[in-house]
């Protein structure tokens, strides 16, 4: 065999041996990171628990404010909330109460409940009004330290609108009023 083809034999082998590494150093690396997110994503499972054991209670307000449940709305029962505010206020490893509101009312004994909870809690609360924080909902907003609220929350409105129909003209020149309280 001639020593030029010998040659050319020898760097055509040797060619093939590096795409050969450069493919298995390239698979190998492709297996680590399978391997790696696999087990990232096992160990990233846990973490809500982790999360859970922080120091802050997060309690959710969210739809109607009431004593009780009906299956047709989503509501708040009053009584559900007072139990996990005290239970937060009991835990020493509780550092504060973050209440995530996003409600339109309820009913003011239900609303009173709770707003004496917060009000009544010996750890610093903090509101967060989500889309709506309005009449009950931002009566117990305003029983924690501080409120915050995004620009476009609808929040506020506490008070009660009621309307009757005025006859006291009826007689006289047959005139009918509608009266807003």
């Amino acid at each position: 065999m001639p020593k030029k083809q010998k040659k050319e034999e020898i760097t055509g082998g040797k060619i093939i041996r590096k795409t050969w590494k450069i493919i298995s150093v390239g698979i190998s690396f492709l297996m680590f990171l399978v391997f790696a997110l696999l087990f990232f994503s096992i160990i990233g499972a846990f973490v809500p628990d982790a999360i859970k054991t922080g120091n802050i209670a997060v309690i959710p307000i969210e739809g109607m404010i009431a004593t009780g449940q009906d299956g047709f709305t989503q509501r708040v029962n009053s009584q559900s909330i007072v139990k996990l505010i005290d239970k937060a206020e009991e835990d020493d490893k509780i550092k504060a109460i973050l209440l995530e509101i996003n409600s339109p009312g309820g009913t003011p004994v239900a609303t009173d409940e709770i707003a004496t909870a917060v009000k009544n809690a010996n750890k610093t609360t903090v509101a967060v009004i989500r889309e709506a924080g309005a009449s009950g909902a931002y009566w117990i907003a305003t029983a924690a330290d501080r409120i915050y609220a995004n620009r476009m929350s609808i929040t506020g409105s506490i008070g009660v609108q009621a309307s009757r129909l005025e006859f006291a003209g009826l007689i006289a020149d047959y005139n009918v009023t509608y009266r807003r309280l």
